[in-house]
């Protein structure tokens, strides 16, 4: 995919869709209610917080707003904008951190009673360019906000069979598959394990699929056969290129990971910052697949186009199944 393409992915704006939301049911006393910090923001450090999660695109941190930081969106986060200009030397020409002059957007949220910092990164390891910022970006914000768990969160595109629009992984395993501008690194295919679930963790994901049932009504039976599933097993793949899944894996990702249920861009650079950091919180993936698995027998380009279609009209309404996710996750801890 061009990086022209790339990029109007990642910028793609759906607006605030929450009076488009069934309510969800929380239960009591677990509902997220974000927090009034005060402060500018900026250039300050970011807040301190028992956990991190983090999402990258606009529809992603529009959806992650909207279940995390409701009523608050991202339109009213606060920049982070510290040392930025030390990484402007960085950044490719066309990073949208470049653009934007910041490098994330936060807020936060009580969650019981543990204190969560959403923040939707401007950094994006596919299109920012071969010298990787976000490896120095995750050593800073995880030394600003010390959290006891970091997740990462956003869209995918579904690979093999068994995923279905809508699914939410949480995988056992990330693993980089880079074909382009990084498959002469060392880590080109690198696989790294992800923190392993709490036995609490697991149940509060299996009641998780209640609260996010009662809005699959948005995504069209066309691409459900079932409930939306949370898979907890499995690899996400990290690719250094746009690809989705195909029923003739045309990309190669159930060649390289058989047990691959989503293929996503960022999630992977976490697992190699954490290796160069000493004592890194522990780190759990989830990921919503927002492309659902193409007919293989579809040329490539129609293959491309609809699985860009389908996530510019359902890849808000996906990730609310993750954000949900990530709720369960904190409400576990």
């Amino acid at each position: 995919m061009a990086a022209a393409e790339l990029l109007a992915r990642v910028k793609f704006d759906p607006g605030s869709r929450a009076d488009e939301l069934s309510p969800i049911p929380w239960p009591d006393g677990l509902a997220p209610q974000p927090l009034d910090t005060g402060g500018a923001g900026g250039a300050e450090p970011l807040p301190s917080a028992d956990v991190l999660v983090v999402t990258y695109t606009v529809a992603e941190g529009r959806a992650l707003a909207d279940v995390l930081t409701p009523g608050v969106q991202t339109t009213s986060w606060k920049q982070y904008t510290k040392q930025y200009a030390e990484y402007e030397p960085l950044l490719a020409g066309d990073a949208p951190a470049r653009e934007s002059h910041r490098l994330g957007l936060w807020h936060l949220s009580q969650i019981g009673a543990h204190r969560v910092l959403c923040l939707k990164s401007e950094l994006h390891p596919a299109i920012d360019g071969p010298k990787l910022p976000i490896l120095k970006l995750w050593p800073q914000i995880l030394q600003e906000a010390s959290p006891k768990l970091v997740i990462t969160t956003g869209t995918a595109g579904g690979v093999g069979a068994q995923t279905q629009l809508g699914d939410v992984a949480v995988p056992t395993a990330v693993r980089w598959d880079c074909q382009q501008q990084f498959k002469a690194e060392s880590w080109a295919e690198a696989a790294y394990p992800t923190s392993p679930l709490t036995a609490e963790m697991s149940t509060a994901l299996a009641g998780a699929g209640a609260l996010i049932a009662v809005n699959t009504d948005k995504i069209p039976a066309q691409y459900r056969t079932r409930p939306v599933k949370i898979w907890e097993s499995g690899t996400t793949l990290t690719t250094d290129f746009f690809a989705w899944g195909d029923t003739t894996d045309h990309f190669g990702l159930l060649a390289l990971a058989p047990d691959c249920e989503v293929v996503e861009m960022d999630d992977s650079a976490l697992a190699l910052a954490r290796t160069t950091i000493a004592n890194p919180p522990p780190f759990v993936s989830i990921r919503n697949a927002s492309d659902p698995v193409m007919p293989g027998d579809e040329p490539l380009e129609e293959q491309r186009k609809g699985a860009g279609a389908i996530y510019e009209k359902y890849g808000y309404f996906t990730t609310v199944g993750s954000a949900i996710a990530c709720w369960a996750i904190v409400t576990a801890i």
